[in-house]
């Protein structure tokens, strides 16, 4: 799986940037050629008394390095990125990754490797 992570700052009025995420940008998401999986979040920091670094953070899901490639050449994600200067004033970091263990859930005791190297999931 390819993905690429959309990290949004916090904006200066968050429910103009809600609305706008809602009823314009997501509409453009939808449209961009080869997603196969989107998921958005709101953050939340794990240490207490300090907030999370991002707002939001978004991932698209391409099934291949392929489908990532006409994605990100596309007019459809020409047309979302350029929309990102109409409510994500704030800041927003991009960047593309690939899975280096595949999606599923692992039970409590179960290994996974990254590049050979062993991970224990505990």
């Amino acid at each position: 799986m390819f993905r690429v992570s959309v990290c949004y700052d916090h904006p200066n009025d968050p429910p103009v940037f809600d609305e706008h995420y809602a009823t314009v940008h997501l509409p453009l998401v939808r449209k961009i050629p080869g997603l196969v999986d989107f998921t958005a979040g709101r953050c939340h920091s794990l240490a207490p008394g300090r907030p999370a670094k991002y707002y939001m953070v978004a991932q698209l899901n391409f099934a291949s390095a392929e489908d990532l490639a006409t994605a990100l050449n596309s007019p459809e994600m020409v047309a979302t990125a350029a929309d990102l200067t109409h409510f994500a004033s704030a800041g927003v970091t991009t960047y593309w990754s690939e899975d280096l263990v595949p999606g599923r859930r692992l039970p409590a005791d179960e290994n996974s490797t990254i590049e050979g190297k062993e991970i224990a999931c505990q």
